[in-house]
């Protein structure tokens, strides 16, 4: 995601006061960051709560519709079909807003969605626009279904409301730039098993002046929104091998299948080396099947004689790699285009022949990223990393065979820290 580049959240410590006292008069209004909706004090002035007010696009089906929802101060909903605006790269979505909901003072206007993003500004992604801005602090953002919120401190959404006055439509926050300065997906980021949501708050100082209003979100809209990621199929662990504890072994693993341990060394001090990995075939499925690696290596330096490195190629398309930190537990997909060396072949048994995935010619380079596998003791804390990668066989009962190609450096001194994923 955009808002994963700290360099951008970095201040001085003077702005941080000056931001510390304008959050005041904000947070004020919305209840705290914690609490943007403020649902938990008697707001003077808000609108009678009795019964929660749902209106727009109410009749779709939202399991295969997709569906842009407005929140209103915490109580109000409006749904937007998002059918007629499926395709636009930078477009307002408007929302017809019930003058009735709107209270003077500050009013929370929040985004949520239905949709399935893959990566950012894509056709299958569902984005809000933001612009950088030094001097409004009204922007939020929450990524725990709208229990906490986060303020934006260099930035605001680009969200903006319009009020009727009898004779013209007037906008609020007065006077602000709507630029794309940056984005982030609303609704569920499949790349980290996410789900964003984007909030403003905006100020009216007499609603009863009034007549009519609405609110318009500055977005881009994939052509396809609805596609739900495929389930995983169920770990069934790693298994026991004496080797673990013995000598140092790479452990790879076809959709969730027992581990295939190889014995590293056999590769002692090679660079750049690609390791053949005969697979268990039964474990192939039609659809996304994924190549998963582990070790028992205590990795104490980078690229070093005591560790093993998986190396990576720079790409602008392929989006299908993705590492762990908490021992395979959850999955993040490297966002900065690069894929794992890593290729499968599998058996055709009908042309007893070998055929390669990914088909396109890949070009696998080692002199630009690699990662450790397994334990990293490099620091005072420990770390770990697993790798993966995905291979999608339109069909795959075809194949009685797969064999794993993995690329990568083997240290000629490598230690081992114990079983693969157990403590240490």
């Amino acid at each position: 995601m955009n808002f994963q580049n700290e360099g951008k959240m970095k201040k001085s410590i003077i702005r941080f006061l000056l931001l510390t006292f304008a959050l005041v008069f904000v947070l004020g209004a919305c209840g705290s960051a914690s609490d943007v909706d403020g649902t938990g004090d008697d707001t003077s002035g808000s609108p009678d709560t009795a019964e929660i007010l749902e209106y727009g696009d109410t009749d779709v089906d939202m399991t295969t519709t997709p569906v842009l929802r407005l929140r209103i101060n915490g109580k109000y909903y409006v749904t937007k079909d998002l059918t007629a605006y499926l395709g636009q790269d930078y477009t307002w979505i408007s929302f017809p807003v019930d003058i009735k909901t709107l209270t003077d003072d500050f009013n929370e206007f929040a985004i949520h969605s239905n949709t399935y993003s893959y990566g950012n500004l894509t056709n299958q992604s569902l984005d809000v626009f933001f612009t950088y801005s030094d001097a409004v602090y009204d922007s939020f953002l929450s990524t725990n279904l709208m229990s906490t919120w986060d303020p934006l401190t260099d930035r605001y959404a680009d969200i903006i409301l319009e009020l009727y006055d009898g004779e013209k439509w007037v906008e609020f926050p007065e006077n602000c730039d709507y630029r794309m300065d940056d984005n982030t997906v609303t609704g569920i980021f499949v790349n980290s098993s996410g789900i964003f949501n984007i909030c403003r708050t905006i100020k009216i100082p007499d609603v009863s002046r009034y007549s009519a209003a609405r609110v318009s979100v500055l977005m881009h809209v994939g052509d396809d929104l609805m596609k739900q990621p495929e389930p995983e199929p169920i770990d069934e662990g790693d298994g026991y091998s004496e080797l673990d504890g013995t000598e140092p072994v790479l452990l790879v693993k076809l959709n969730g299948g027992p581990a295939k341990r190889v014995r590293l060394n056999d590769y002692l001090g090679e660079e750049a080396v690609w390791i053949p990995v005969e697979m268990d075939a039964s474990y192939l499925r039609e659809g996304t099947n994924r190549i998963t690696l582990d070790s028992n290596v205590d990795n104490t330096e980078n690229f070093s004689d005591t560790s093993v490195d998986l190396y990576f190629s720079p790409s602008r398309t392929c989006t299908d790699s993705e590492c762990s930190t908490d021992r395979r537990l959850s999955w993040n997909k490297y966002d900065d285009h690069r894929y794992a060396n890593i290729y499968i072949e599998v058996h055709n048994s009908q042309t007893d022949e070998w055929e390669k995935y990914p088909e396109e010619k890949e070009i696998y380079r080692t002199n630009r990223e690699h990662c450790v596998i397994g334990q990293f003791s490099a620091f005072e804390w420990m770390e770990y990393y697993c790798e993966r990668r995905a291979f999608v066989l339109q069909d795959a009962s075809g194949f009685d065979g797969i064999r794993a190609y993995i690329q990568v450096h083997v240290g000629e001194n490598l230690m081992i820290v114990g079983s693969p994923g157990e403590s240490n």
